[in-house]
């Protein structure tokens, strides 16, 4: 059994790409798994007999697929000096946000601050993303996105 499911995921992975880990990924992702989807289906349901009995309001196949075909492709961004800095310390795995009652402020391992605009930057672009709150820690974490920026 499991070496059958081991087959069907590497064939699907082979079909699909790599996991996606940007929202325009997400999306075309999204949209090639279901490409067999009626365009329209109603897949985001934003309300259910609101406007009426049996009327749905919310986001289509249609509308997923014009949506995307709008969307432009950005240049690749690569990340700052700066950004670079964090985002190797980030993949050390000891970068942490810590909260307090109304604030909170970042560390880098040795205990040195980390500027707010810097780590916002790098989750912003995808390069990182916050885990579990440990207590009043939460660690910063180093997402696919970003491990492909550092240096091989």
């Amino acid at each position: 059994m499991p070496s059958s499911h081991h087959r069907i995921q590497q064939e699907t992975i082979e079909r699909l790409g790599p996991k996606p880990n940007t929202p325009l990924e997400r999306l075309r992702h999204t949209l090639a798994v279901h490409a067999e989807t009626p365009g329209d289906q109603v897949v985001v349901e934003a309300t259910d007999g609101i406007y009426g009995d049996g009327v749905r309001t919310g986001l289509t196949m249609d509308d997923l697929r014009a949506l995307a075909a709008q969307i432009k492709e950005r240049p690749a961004k690569k990340p700052s000096k700066a950004q670079m800095t964090v985002l190797s310390l980030v993949n050390s795995g000891r970068v942490y946000r810590w909260e307090r009652a109304a604030s909170s402020y970042f560390t880098a391992p040795d205990g040195s601050r980390i500027a707010k605009a810097t780590v916002s930057a790098l989750v912003k672009s995808g390069w990182a993303q916050y885990g579990d709150l440990e207590g009043i820690r939460r660690p910063l974490l180093i997402t696919d996105a970003g491990r492909a920026q550092l240096p091989h």
